[in-house]
């Protein structure tokens, strides 16, 4: 995220975590995978216009986002990866959930208890979700070579995310 103290960062983070929870009951109850797909790249969208707002855009970032609108499009074009849609969904929305604790952070002044608190449920909550379940999950999709490397690409990403959050975490 952008520089600490910005004050549109602040109003930008909310705005993530709630667009981000209003989407999920949509995710849940999906009736079929295109309205889920759907929402996530509704929500991959969003965030990347969220984080274009809140301060100078990031190579890594856009790529991120990207990638994400990338693969649930192919969702809903490719019936091979239709069919994994499921796992693809599973392993996105569970990783999602470490937004909230990033949101946390930038909701809480630098410094404090409760951003010192943010930040380390942040860093369990993305290694967790993004470095362990979500290889896990994307290793069990059968799909062509390109949803794959983007796949790979997004787990890769995510490791080297891992290393410079844990950098930056005071323990």
């Amino acid at each position: 995220y952008g520089p600490p103290g910005h004050g549109r960062e602040k109003v930008t983070g909310a705005m993530r975590s709630m667009v981000f929870c209003s989407l999920v009951p949509a995710m849940l109850i999906a009736e079929d995978l295109a309205t889920l797909a759907a929402c996530m790249i509704v929500y991959c969208v969003w965030d990347m216009l969220c984080c274009i707002d809140a301060g100078a855009p990031r190579l890594d970032n856009l790529v991120h986002h990207s990638l994400s609108v990338f693969l649930c499009a192919m969702a809903l074009v490719d019936d091979d990866v239709y069919g994994v849609m499921m796992e693809v969904g599973a392993a996105f929305f569970s990783a999602e959930l470490s937004t909230v604790f990033l949101n946390m952070m930038i909701l809480t002044k630098r410094g404090t208890p409760e951003n010192k608190l943010a930040s380390k449920m942040f860093a369990v909550t993305f290694v967790a979700l993004r470095c362990i379940m979500f290889p896990a999950l994307a290793s069990s999709i059968q799909a062509d070579l390109c949803v794959t490397l983007a796949l790979w690409a997004l787990i890769l990403m995510q490791f080297v995310w891992a290393f410079f959050i844990f950098r930056r975490i005071e323990f």
